[in-house]
C-alpha cells in the first residue's frame, strides 16, 4: 500500500503534540460512520482479540469478510488518534479509524501548551503567566527524575502551541466550542515543591449547542475528521499486522 503522505506533511497540521485530557461521550451524527453489531459481551478485553505473546494468529482468508483500501489506518479512536485522522486527512489522505468499543472513551479536555495565540494574548494582562521555555522543560526532566526523552519534552515545547492554535480553529468553526486559556498558576507567592506553569487550554460548550448534552469535544473533532474524508469503524478490533515486500498491508 502505497501513500501520497509524507511524515512531514502528515504531522504539519497538528505539530504532533501531547495532549491533556478530553471527555467520554457517546458518538452521535458523525456522518461516514458505521456501527458493526454490538458484541456480545463487552467487558473489557472480551473482544476475541489474541494475545500479543508468542505466535501471531492465523487468519483464513474463508474468514475476511471485506477488504478496505485505505492509505491511513488509526488505531483506537482518542485523544491522539483523532488528531491523527484529521491531519492525514487534511493532506488528502484516505483514512480509516477503527476502534474495539462503540464510542471513543476518555477523550481528554485539558490541553497543555506553550506559545498558544491564547496564551500569547493574556501577557499584557497577566505578565506572570509568561513561560521560559527552557526552564519548562528542565521542570519537566527535574519532575521526571531524567527518566525521560528530552527530545519529546522538547518537540511538545516547540511544536504544542501550534497544536493548540489548530485545534482551536477547528472547535470553534461552527460556533458550537470555544477554546478558553486557563492559566491559573496557584500560589505564586508559595509555589511548593514543583513550580506550575500557565499551559492550560480547555475546549468549553457555548449555547449554540442548546440542549444537546452529548455534543463535546470528542463530537466536534470527530465531526470535523468526517467532514474532512476520514471514516470511522466502531467495534472494529485490530488484530494482526501482515508485511510483505510492499510494505504493511
Amino acid at each position: 500500500m502505497q501513500s501520497n503522505v509524507s511524515r512531514r506533511s502528515f504531522f504539519k497540521g497538528a505539530g504532533l503534540a501531547a495532549l491533556g485530557g478530553f471527555s467520554a461521550a457517546a458518538l452521535s451524527g458523525c456522518g461516514h460512520g458505521y456501527a458493526a453489531e454490538e458484541p456480545a459481551n463487552l467487558s473489557t478485553g472480551d473482544f476475541g482479540g489474541p494475545s500479543w505473546l508468542g505466535a501471531p494468529p492465523v487468519i483464513e482468508e474463508s474468514e475476511i469478510a471485506e477488504t478496505i483500501d485505505t492509505e491511513v489506518l488509526v488505531v483506537g479512536i482518542g485523544t491522539g488518534c483523532i488528531p491523527a485522522m484529521i491531519s492525514a486527512a487534511e493532506n488528502g489522505a484516505r483514512v480509516l479509524g477503527i476502534d474495539r468499543q462503540g464510542s471513543p472513551h476518555n477523550v481528554r479536555e485539558d490541553i497543555g501548551a506553550i506559545d498558544s495565540r491564547l496564551q500569547q494574548a493574556s501577557f499584557d494582562e497577566f505578565p506572570q503567566f509568561r513561560i521560559d521555555k527552557m526552564e519548562a522543560m528542565e521542570e519537566i526532566v527535574r519532575y521526571a527524575n531524567g527518566f525521560v526523552d528530552y527530545d519529546l519534552v522538547k518537540l511538545w515545547a516547540n511544536e504544542s502551541g501550534a497544536m493548540v492554535d489548530w485545534l482551536t480553529d477547528i472547535v470553534e468553526r461552527d460556533g458550537k466550542m470555544v477554546m478558553e486559556f486557563e492559566g491559573g498558576v496557584g500560589n505564586i507567592n508559595d509555589p511548593g515543591r514543583d513550580k506550575a506553569f500557565a499551559t492550560g487550554h480547555s475546549p468549553q460548550k457555548t449555547d449554540a449547542v442548546g440542549e444537546d448534552e452529548e455534543w463535546g469535544f470528542a463530537e466536534s473533532i470527530l465531526a470535523y475528521a468526517a467532514e474532512q474524508g476520514a471514516e470511522v469503524r466502531w467495534y472494529t478490533e485490530f488484530v494482526k499486522c501482515e508485511t510483505d515486500e510492499g510494505g504493511p498491508r
